[in-house]
C-alpha cells in the first residue's frame, strides 16, 4: 500500500489556495471532488464556493483527522479510500486537487474519460501536463491528441518550491481541462479515433506520411496530402494537432471498409501491450528492492559483528551504545548502497532490534 504523505507536498498558505480556486471556473452548484485532501486546507476552502465537496483520502491517519475536523460540515464528504478505485455515483462533477504526483498519469487517464466530469483543475507537475496539453506548450503527443477534442488545457498558474511543505524538486503549475461544449469529435466518431490514433502512433514509419499512407488508397493519398499542406519528411510529433485532426475526418468519411479494418482494436491491442510492460517493470523493481534489502542487511550484520569483535576482550576499545550502531548503519548504507529512505527503515528495526535485544 503506497503512502500518499510520502508522495504528496502540501500547500500551506490559505490566501494562495483562496487565489487559485478564485482563478478557476469552479460555480455555487458545483460538486467538486477533491483527491487526497491532506489537512484539508483546500477543502476547507473548496466549501465556501462550491455546493458541495466530496473529498478522498487514502492515507487513514488524515482520514481520521478529516473527519474530525469537517464532521459538522454538511457541504463536506470526507471518504477513505483509494481514489483509483473510487467511481463518483452523481449526474455531473468537476475536480480540484493538489494530486500525488507518483500516479499524475493515472489519475489523469481515469478522469479524462469519465463523461461525467465537467472539468478539472489540478496541480501538478508540469512535465506531464505539457504531455497531455500539447501545443502551445509542448509537442503534441499521443496522450494530448486523445483528450484534445475533447477538453481545452491551459496553464493557470506557476507555483514557487516554497508553496510547498515539502518544497518539491519538480516544476509545479495549476492545470485546467475544461470540457468542450461542442466535441471536435463526434460520439459516433469516438473509437475509431482512438483506434486510428493508436495505430498511427505505434505503426512503423519514420515520417507522419509513412505512418498513414497505408490507411488511403494512392489517388486518396494524394488529395489528403493536398488538404493539409504539410511536408512528407515531418514527423508525427511535429504535425499540428488540426492536421491530424483533418486526416482522421477524412479517413472516417472516406475510407474503405478494409482500410477501417486495419485499425480495428489498436487502442485496445496498445493498453494490453502498455500493461504487459508496466507489469514486467513492476516485477523488476520488487525483484532490485529484494536484492538491495538483502544486500543491506548484510552489511548491517557485518558491521555489527566487526564493532563486538573489536571490543571483546579489549579494555581500550570505546564502548558503543544501542543510539551509536544506529547511527553507524545509517552512515554505512547512506555511503555504501543508498536506498530509498522506506526500504533503509524496513530493514534497519528489525536487524538493529533483534541484535540488541540479546545484549
Amino acid at each position: 500500500m503506497r503512502n500518499i504523505k510520502d508522495t504528496q507536498n502540501f500547500l500551506h498558505s490559505k490566501e494562495l489556495v483562496r487565489h487559485l480556486i478564485g482563478i478557476c471556473n469552479i460555480k455555487l452548484d458545483d460538486v467538486v471532488i477533491e483527491i487526497g485532501p491532506g489537512k484539508g486546507i483546500i477543502t476547507n476552502e473548496l466549501a465556501h464556493k462550491a455546493r458541495k465537496v466530496v473529498a478522498i483520502e487514502f492515507d487513514e491517519e488524515l482520514y481520521e483527522k478529516l473527519k474530525n475536523k469537517f464532521q459538522s460540515n454538511n457541504k463536506v464528504d470526507i471518504i477513505y479510500g483509494d481514489i483509483l478505485n473510487y467511481t463518483p455515483r452523481i449526474p455531473s462533477y468537476c475536480v480540484f486537487s493538489n494530486i500525488p504526483f507518483n500516479i499524475t498519469s493515472e489519475i489523469l487517464n481515469k478522469f479524462l474519460s469519465d463523461k461525467k466530469n465537467e472539468k478539472m483543475f489540478l496541480i501538478m507537475q508540469y512535465e506531464p501536463f505539457i504531455k497531455y496539453a500539447g501545443n502551445p506548450y509542448g509537442a503534441e503527443t499521443l496522450r494530448s491528441m486523445l483528450y484534445k477534442p475533447f477538453f481545452d488545457m491551459d496553464l493557470k498558474y506557476r507555483l514557487d518550491p516554497s508553496d510547498f511543505k515539502p518544497a518539491p524538486q519538480a516544476r509545479i503549475v495549476l492545470a485546467s481541462f475544461e470540457r468542450k461544449q461542442f466535441p471536435d469529435v463526434k460520439k459516433e466518431e469516438e473509437k475509431l479515433y482512438k483506434d486510428f490514433l493508436a495505430y498511427i502512433y505505434t505503426n512503423k514509419g519514420e515520417t507522419f506520411f509513412a505512418k498513414i499512407k497505408t490507411l488511403f488508397s494512392s489517388n486518396q493519398i494524394k488529395r489528403v496530402w493536398g488538404q493539409i499542406k504539410i511536408d512528407k519528411t515531418t514527423k508525427i510529433s511535429e504535425v499540428p494537432y488540426e492536421s491530424i485532426l483533418k486526416v482522421f475526418k477524412l479517413f472516417f468519411l472516406y475510407g474503405t471498409d478494409a482500410n477501417k479494418q486495419l485499425v480495428v482494436n489498436s487502442f485496445n491491442n496498445m493498453n494490453k501491450q502498455n500493461n504487459k510492460l508496466q507489469k514486467i517493470t513492476e516485477t523488476i523493481a520488487r525483484q532490485k528492492v529484494g536484492i538491495q534489502i538483502v544486500k543491506e542487511s548484510l552489511i548491517i550484520e557485518i558491521m555489527y559483528n566487526e564493532i563486538n569483535k573489536q571490543s571483546v576482550g579489549n579494555s581500550n576499545a570505546l564502548f558503543v551504545e544501542p543510539y551509536m550502531i544506529i547511527d553507524l548503519t545509517i552512515v554505512a548504507l547512506t555511503e555504501v548502497c543508498p536506498t530509498s529512505g522506506h526500504a533503509r527503515n524496513s530493514v534497519l528495526p528489525f536487524f538493529l532490534w533483534r541484535r540488541l535485544a540479546e545484549q
